[in-house]
């Protein structure tokens, strides 16, 4: 998607849906991605484009200080809303891939769930890889 096509606020009207519908990740794949990546509690992690905390949240509750990332502040309360039920804590940012916010990192991962053919592909691959 080019960035003049970008809207930050695309999602505004999904958030409801994706609080009740989307499905989480299962805890096998969380605890396979901690394994071949090779983190360990404490590591830094970003959640790009995080949603409602989908993968945000079971990174945080596997030990990982994760910053959950999305241009919809929504999306963001949502995601707040269910790191506290989770009990969890959550650095939660606005931004996208067009905007990342300023001052954050070094990651030992960067996390994409269901958002990456949202982003603006290249440079966000480029940007990671730094």
């Amino acid at each position: 998607m080019p960035p003049d096509t970008f809207d930050p606020r695309r999602f505004q009207t999904t958030v409801p849906y994706y609080t009740r519908y989307r499905l989480g990740y299962p805890e096998l794949l969380i605890r396979r991605v901690i394994e071949r990546t090779g983190l360990t509690a404490g590591d830094a992690v970003m959640d790009l484009g995080c949603g409602p905390g989908l993968l945000a949240i079971p990174f945080v509750a596997a030990g990982m200080k994760v910053m959950g990332i999305d241009p919809e502040p929504e999306m963001l309360k949502v995601a707040a809303e269910a790191a506290r039920d989770a009990g969890v804590t959550l650095d939660l940012r606005p931004g996208s891939s067009f905007d990342l916010p300023a001052g954050i990192g070094p990651f030992k991962l960067v996390t994409m769930g269901r958002s990456f053919h949202w982003m603006d592909r290249g440079p966000t691959l480029k940007s990671s890889m730094a």
